[in-house]
Order: C-alpha cells, then structure tokens, then sequence
C-alpha cells in the first residue's frame, strides 16, 4: 500500500496499530479512534511529513504528549480527546499554523498558561470551561459549533489579541461579554 492517503481503522477492537515507513510522506489522514491501543503515541506516527488529520481519540494511549506534534506542519485536526494523556501540554502545539481542530478533553493534562496566543489553536479546543491563560488575558472560556468558522470567547480581560488576525478560515467572531478594553488592533 504504497500510495495509502486515507487509512480509517476507527471502531475496531486493535490494541495495536503497525504504521508503515513507506507511508512517511503519502499518508494525509489517520483515524484509530475507538479502539483499545494501549501505548504512547507512536514516534514514527509523528515522522509522517504529509499527515493533516490524526484522530486517535477513545483509545487508552498513555505518556505524555511528545514535543516533536509541532514538527507536523501540514496537521489541520488533531483528535487526541478521552486517553490516558497526562502532564502539560507541549508550547509546540502553538506552532501548527495549518491546525483548525484540536481536541484534548477527557485526558490527565495539566492546565496550562501559554506563552503567546494562538487563537487558531483555541477556536477548535472543545475543552469547553477550561481555564487557559494567554499573555495577560485569562479565564478565557473556549467554546465552537464545529464549523471551524466561529469563535466564541466570554470572559476575557486586558486588549484584544491582535493574534485573531491569524485566523485566516474565521467568518464570524464573536467578543461580546467580556471586559476588553484599549483600542481594537488594526489586524482584526
């Protein structure tokens, strides 16, 4: 299967999956979701250059996130939502400028205050009530309709992030309700 794209082995009852090396750089999306893999998330799953969708969701993989996701430049969703994942989520993340769909809910992570905001990274974040400080706003409560076209933020302080004018796939954006103040950035 040399010329593998799309592989779906979702709802099955594998507790492990061989990746294949010759899929490195063809391999655009995998989903093992709703399985029974009990491991860490597999290091040469994190070396396929070409991979925009993983999905390996309602599995039981363990350890920590590795650093080296930030290394997936083309990853647009990444499910990694109801594992065993624990300790804090890696800054890394923050450098996947394709990403439009993260989902890390339902793990052990540790609530994390971000060095910069990445709102891209925060649109599609369905950990909805989590606390997630970014530079000096915090308590910014997360919420989407799945679309990947809305954003929804309450209860944020401080100056509007003039990181929403990275949002390049947004069509509605919606800061009522919170407590902004300063001047609105030219980038919006």
């Amino acid at each position: 299967m040399s010329s593998l794209e799309y592989l779906n082995v979702s709802n099955n009852k594998f507790v492990s999956f061989p990746l294949e090396e010759e899929w490195n750089n063809i391999l655009e999306t995998c989903d093992m979701s709703h399985n029974q893999i009990e491991q860490e998330i597999p290091k040469e799953l994190l070396g396929f250059s070409s991979l925009k969708v993983l999905i390996i969701s309602n599995n039981s993989f363990n350890g920590t996130m590795p650093n080296s996701l930030g290394s997936l430049a083309r990853m647009q969703r990444l499910h990694l939502d109801n594992n065993l994942l624990s300790g804090t989520i890696p800054d890394t993340i923050l450098s996947l400028a394709t990403l439009i769909e993260l989902n890390l809910s339902n793990n052990r992570q540790e609530r994390r205050c971000f060095s910069q905001f990445d709102c891209t990274v925060l649109v599609s974040n369905y950990r909805r009530g989590d606390t997630v400080c970014c530079n000096d706003i915090c308590s910014a409560f997360v919420d989407t309709d799945g679309s990947n076209t809305f954003c929804l933020l309450r209860g944020l302080r401080g100056a509007i992030p003039a990181g929403f004018g990275n949002m390049l796939t947004l069509e509605l954006l919606d800061l009522s309700s919170n407590y902004f103040a300063g001047n609105i950035p030219p980038e919006i």
